[in-house]
């Protein structure tokens, strides 16, 4: 099969299974990182853009480097564009390219709630949870243990994750991951080994600025722990 064909039809069982998953759970039911699902419901696309642009201003605040991802993802007209689910499989792919390159320079900030306010906003406009779960679930793990990573599990359709969906007790328990488990999966899944040590690269390129060192740190040695 023809990679072009390959990344079609994967990318359209995306879309089916979000169709689904909309429809077992309601049309009007909306995954959110910030809201119950009664809440959600009540909150716009436009008051999700909002809520996105406050966080997202205050990240550039910190990191001017986050500025990169304004137009592409946070503008206006953007957040005002074609829904996912009827973007080809180009543009789905050229999305989450861009999606993923903010997630990687969002990781060390990612338990804080300015980021918890991009992320609400990246959910509802692209289904991030749906579309980019490996992305989305990598940029928290180094942050496994905070209620805010497990909110975030909870909210992604984990069936179409390549490498996250043995979190499942996760998304039923509410319960984190212990490190020791995380360890245990590195060394008995290479795939997963492998994932986390790109995704480590990745993240030290997109690292956060020297005056964010704590976070800088935190990043660097958890996953050197794994990777070592």
């Amino acid at each position: 099969m023809a990679p072009s064909t390959a990344l079609a039809d994967a990318l359209r069982g995306l879309q089916e299974r979000a169709g689904a998953h909309e429809r077992r759970i309601g049309k009007n039911a909306k995954a959110s990182l910030l809201y119950d699902v009664k809440d959600a419901a009540d909150v716009d696309r436009e008051t999700a853009h909002a809520i996105g642009a406050r966080g997202f201003e205050e990240l550039c605040r910190r990191d001017g480097r986050f500025e990169l991802h304004a137009k592409t993802l946070f503008a206006r007209s953007v957040a005002e564009g074609k829904h996912r689910e009827l973007e080809t499989a180009e543009e789905l792919a050229a999305t989450s390219a861009r999606v993923e390159g903010y997630l990687r320079l969002l990781s060390g900030y990612f338990n804080e709630r300015c980021a918890s306010e991009t992320l609400e906003y990246l959910i509802r406009r692209f289904k991030i949870h749906v579309y980019d779960v490996d992305a989305l679930i990598a940029c928290g793990l180094p942050w496994h243990g905070t209620a805010a990573f497990v909110k975030a599990t909870q909210t992604c359709q984990l069936e179409n994750s390549r490498h996250f969906k043995w979190l499942g007790g996760v998304k039923e328990t509410g319960a984190a991951p212990p490190r020791d488990a995380l360890a245990v999966r590195c060394s008995k899944d290479k795939a997963f080994f492998t994932f986390c040590a790109q995704s480590a690269t990745e993240m030290a390129t997109a690292k956060v600025r020297d005056f964010e060192a704590p976070a800088t740190t935190f990043l660097f040695v958890f996953h050197g722990d794994w990777i070592v």
